[in-house]
């Protein structure tokens, strides 16, 4: 997958449950460009296939009720 491949993100989830947000990434094809740890907060970058952006935020929405959020990064 090459970088026009995908849509970059950055999302900010609490720590505890970094792994819930890696293992949906991961099933629906994106990939961890980066990851800072900020106290309780776990700060990616990720790059999410175009036809599965959508399908993130409504997971993203619908399991963490607003503790987490993303945030599309404008394309270089």
């Amino acid at each position: 997958m090459t970088q026009a491949d995908v849509v970059s993100c950055e999302v900010s989830a609490p720590a505890d449950r970094v792994g819930d947000v890696m293992a949906e990434l991961f099933r629906i094809g994106g990939q961890i460009q980066d990851m800072q740890h900020q106290d309780l907060r776990t700060l990616l970058r990720v790059g999410i296939p175009p036809d599965n952006v959508i399908l993130f935020e409504k997971w993203l929405a619908k399991e963490f009720h607003g503790t987490a959020t993303s945030t599309l990064l404008p394309i270089n």
